[in-house]
């Protein structure tokens, strides 16, 4: 069965453009072929359109699986990381990409709102206290940095 379907499960493959882990793809769908042959009922349908299709849906479940990863995962180089330095507010490491990105307009304040609120889940209370500053400046903090970043994320 192997040498018969083999050429079908490339097919697959190659139909689906999968060009990274080639031999991962290829298993599975031998896999999905034994597979196929073991529920295959002869009443149902024939065997090369049921093992294509049971092929095919398992390779492509198996690319679902893997960008479901590959989207969870974001790796940072440990070098891309900085210590935001001369901020009497803000001592964090944060990723450097971001920081480039998002921080050119911030000023430290802002930078150190969104660090606490959205890495620390810090409430406005709770950063407001840490500083020693009232809430309504640290809202001033978060409505100018969320008013900077709209305007970004517009252009």
């Amino acid at each position: 069965m192997v040498k018969q379907y083999s050429p079908m499960v490339y097919k697959i493959i190659h139909s689906l453009r999968i060009y990274k882990n080639q031999e991962d793809y290829y298993q599975i769908g031998l896999i999905a072929l034994w597979e196929a042959y073991e529920k295959f009922e002869i009443s149902k349908a024939s065997f090369v359109t049921f093992s294509y299709n049971m092929i095919r849906g398992r390779i492509l479940n198996a690319l679902q699986k893997e960008k479901r990863i590959d989207d969870k995962l974001v790796l940072y180089e440990p070098t891309s990381y900085v210590l935001i330095e001369g901020s009497p507010m803000c001592d964090h490491y944060f990723p450097y990409e971001i920081l480039k990105s998002y921080g050119e307009d911030l000023t430290d304040r802002q930078l150190c709102w969104i660090l606490h609120h959205f890495i620390e889940d810090l409430s406005i209370e709770q950063i407001a206290k840490k500083y020693n500053v009232s809430n309504e400046t640290v809202k001033s903090w978060r409505k100018g940095a969320l008013k900077k970043l709209r305007r970004k994320h517009k252009t």
